[in-house]
């Protein structure tokens, strides 16, 4: 029986209130002639006959029924037609910070940031986004016309091998609830919906993960039914509206209107098209590289360096965000890199040399470092175009592309315009946790173990300032395993 099959039995026997007296003593009845009924009652488990069976809704492993809940609250919250949904962050010690607010009526989706400004209207078949870069809503079409309320649960509701279901009935400060708690093993995490046992509507609802051994808060929903929300358009007369390929088209034209450098190679032109440095001193470069397959990984085309003799941790490539159909430049999709300070530099005059590597035929040849773990032991590899080279695999030249002055910094933490060309760019507090990670990363690998744990603290205080902010949650997991690794090569008195 396959997962459609498997919810729509669920739906089919649990239309109802889920679970009326004598449903759990068929249940029971059936589960006791188990030896193993623990075991039995941990598992998601059907027969060979089970179809049928769970259609009329006489034979359900609890398990299997708890599963059967999310049915029940799926089906109650489509009996509701409008609802306003409020998200909170939640950072380690359980302090909560407001997200988002959604509001769903009729098919529509309103959602608005922590500071009640519109991100999205899902309106009849359009999908208005607001894009900060151009001040403007992005018109697209939309995929998920006439949403229902239950959509909200749909991905707990979906059986899979790695997710565990437990439902129970809990007494919260005098008033009894109906939670389910779904697990996925394979992540791990998990999600916790609470919900009135006479209506099935869920009220509360928790997500958390699991971290250091223990679970941890990451985002917490709190649900109203309210009749009468309505979904409205933006007011398009203060904010204008551009479809994909129009926002796409401004912002290329916008990048492109200046040119910094050009680099003419046998089988291509680099061109340099912004450069920015911010206050810590990472420099930012938009450049085109001519027209070549932007999802194909291959090493970073453009080199630094600078009259300090400042060393810098460059990325394993270029950063590019390029939307899928947009109309691509002539000379190549916009592409970034990001390269920063392993110190930071205050707002330091300075001279940046950008080159590109080149074989000794002229032709260009992305060549990178990178770092390869296999059985515990990191090694040094250098890439080129995807593939590992050895080291006398490569002969050439760097060739120069421009040399520029810079008397100070001219952004704060990221150029407004890195957005558009990386995700890891949204914001500026995503821009601290990317330096953080290239940092630590680049010190692991060094074995410089003071300056690795000082960039992981720094990741995580910055992981934790997105929830604070409103912003994504990050998984901290690997962050927490990194840092505890790094301080078995300290000394007790370096630990911070």
């Amino acid at each position: 029986m396959n997962e459609q099959q498997f919810n729509a039995n669920l739906k089919a026997a649990f239309v109802a209130p889920v679970f009326p007296t004598h449903m759990e003593s068929k249940i029971d009845a059936v589960v006791s002639k188990f030896k193993n009924r623990k075991q039995i009652r941990r598992r998601v488990t059907l027969s060979l006959g089970a179809t049928a069976a769970v259609a009329s809704g006489i034979f359900v492993f609890p398990a299997v029924k708890a599963q059967a809940a999310l049915g029940g609250m799926m089906s109650a919250l489509d009996k509701q037609t409008s609802a306003r949904i409020f998200t909170y962050t939640v950072d380690e010690k359980g302090n909560r910070f407001p997200k988002s607010t959604t509001i769903m009526a009729e098919g529509n989706v309103e959602s608005r940031d922590a500071q009640n400004r519109i991100e999205q209207v899902e309106i009849g078949d359009t999908t208005f986004a607001f894009d900060s870069n151009t001040r403007s809503f992005i018109a697209s079409q939309r995929n998920n016309q006439g949403i229902r309320l239950s959509q909200m649960l749909s991905q707990a509701s979906r059986f899979t091998i790695s997710k565990r279901v437990e439902l129970e009935k809990v007494n919260v400060r005098g008033r009894v609830i109906l939670r389910a708690t779904v697990t996925d093993t394979g992540l791990p995490e998990r999600l916790i919906i609470e919900a009135d046992p006479n209506t099935e509507l869920p009220f509360h609802a928790i997500a958390e993960s699991f971290e250091m051994g223990k679970w941890r808060i990451r985002q917490e929903h709190e649900f109203a039914y309210l009749p009468g929300l309505k979904v409205l358009k933006p007011d398009f007369t203060k904010t204008p509206v551009l479809t994909m390929a129009e926002k796409w088209a401004k912002f290329n034209d916008g990048m492109t209107e200046s040119e910094l450098g050009r680099l003419k190679l046998k089988d291509r032109t680099v061109i340099i098209r912004k450069i920015d440095i911010s206050r810590d001193g990472t420099v930012f470069i938009a450049y085109q590289a001519g027209n070549r397959d932007p999802h194909r990984w291959s090493g970073s085309y453009i080199g630094l360096s600078d009259n300090l003799g400042t060393e810098y941790v460059q990325s394993n490539g270029p950063e590019h965000d390029q939307s899928e159909g947009a109309n691509v430049p002539v000379d190549g999709i916009l592409e970034m890199e990001v390269i920063v300070p392993i110190e930071p530099q205050n707002a330091r005059s300075k001279k940046l040399s950008l080159f590109v590597n080149c074989t000794e035929s002229g032709k260009s040849d992305a060549i990178s470092i990178g770092t390869n773990t296999m059985n515990g032991v990191t090694q040094l590899i250098k890439m080129h175009n995807g593939n590992q080279i050895a080291d006398s695999g490569w002969k050439g030249s760097r060739k120069k592309i421009l040399d520029i002055d810079f008397d100070q910094s001219t952004c704060d933490v990221k150029p407004s315009w890195a957005s558009s060309l990386s995700w890891l760019m949204r914001n500026e507090v995503y821009a601290e946790i990317y330096k953080a990670d290239k940092l630590a990363a680049d010190a692991m690998q060094k074995e410089k173990w003071e300056s690795a744990e000082t960039h992981l603290n720094d990741s995580l205080h910055w992981k934790r300032e997105s929830e604070i902010q409103g912003f994504s949650g990050w998984e901290q997991g690997q962050t927490l395993k990194d840092l505890e690794k790094v301080k078995l090569h300290l000394k007790p008195s370096q630990i911070r």
